[in-house]
């Protein structure tokens, strides 16, 4: 007689002698690159989403619909390219590695994957850390990437044991596909219920009185420069304004008159040049470093000019 020991139909390994672990890597590979390019995927889509629902601190608007548009049309060939390198380069090594050695020495499965996870973490660091970024943070997000690719394999793994056979590759490909559509959803909702409640994405102005608005306000440049006094009085060197959609610039003496912050606007200080139209500077920045800026062209995407106190 022949043995047919962790074989299934038409002779195809299921299962292992040992430990009962999956044979079927390329099972194990598909659910690793779903689920890597479904979380790449929500992490996209929520960025997005956040800054749809978000404005600088200058009232211009984080995203654009457009942005969004080409995530959706781009996004989902360029996830499958990523998740295949991913899986190829972090999950299936940590899988296949970690399951050799838990045959061959004390610890589950899981543990010696997260531990192969950490250290192919820490040496694709290196390179990202040589680029300029902190290298425990690298590690911490490289390593942690692997987390539910990783956990999506082992699911696959109890579901055969359970069944005693390997789910056909169809029924792998369309649970992967739900929980990744699963996984975009609760990001976006997440996102979504952080910025309505104002937990992230909420910036609030800085509360000036008056008589920290007195001295010299000048732009990263020199050419710009708004010199407030006591008794409403100002001089203007080079201060910007828009005339028939040009900028042209403003010389000469002013007086000036301090608004307060209103609810989330910051306040403003309106002057009233004399040889120059009116014009009004917002408060911004922080506390510790106000700002005076406007805002020409299209609010959504307008240049903003920005003085900050000397």
């Amino acid at each position: 007689m022949t043995s047919r020991t962790g074989a299934g139909a038409g002779g195809r390994m299921s299962v292992a002698e040992k430990g009962g672990r999956p044979r079927a890597v390329g099972r194990d590979g598909t659910v690793a690159l779903v689920v890597c390019a479904s979380q790449l995927g929500a992490l996209l889509v929520g960025f997005d989403v956040f800054q749809l629902g978000r404005t600088d601190e200058y009232g211009r608007p984080g995203g654009s619909s457009l942005g969004l548009l080409f995530t959706m049309i781009l996004g989902p060939p360029l996830l499958l390219v990523l998740g295949m390198a991913h899986t190829a380069l972090m999950t299936m090594p940590a899988d296949l590695l970690g399951g050799a050695v838990a045959r061959r020495a004390p610890g589950g499965p899981g543990q010696w994957q997260a531990a192969f996870a950490l250290v192919l973490a820490a040496v694709y660091a290196i390179p990202v850390a040589a680029a300029g970024a902190p290298y425990v943070p690298a590690v911490a997000w490289i390593g942690g990437s692997a987390v539910l690719p990783l956990l999506g394999v082992a699911l696959l793994h109890r579901i055969e044991r359970r069944r005693g056979r390997a789910p056909g590759a169809g029924a792998v490909c369309l649970a992967s596909l739900c929980a990744g559509v699963l996984l975009v959803l609760v990001s976006v909702l997440a996102c979504a219920i952080a910025l309505a409640t104002g937990l992230v994405g909420h910036y609030t102005p800085p509360r000036l009185g008056e008589t920290r608005m007195y001295g010299v306000w000048r732009s990263g440049d020199g050419l710009t420069e708004i010199r407030l006094a006591e008794g409403g009085r100002a001089e203007l060197t080079g201060v910007p304004y828009e005339s028939d959609f040009q900028e042209v610039f403003c010389d000469g003496g002013s007086s000036w008159t301090y608004r307060p912050a209103d609810g989330p606007a910051g306040g403003t200080v309106e002057l009233a040049p004399v040889d120059c139209p009116a014009m009004s500077w917002t408060v911004g920045g922080t506390e510790e470093r106000p700002e005076l800026y406007v805002l020409f062209g299209d609010p959504d995407v307008g240049d903003v000019r920005v003085l900050t106190r000397g």
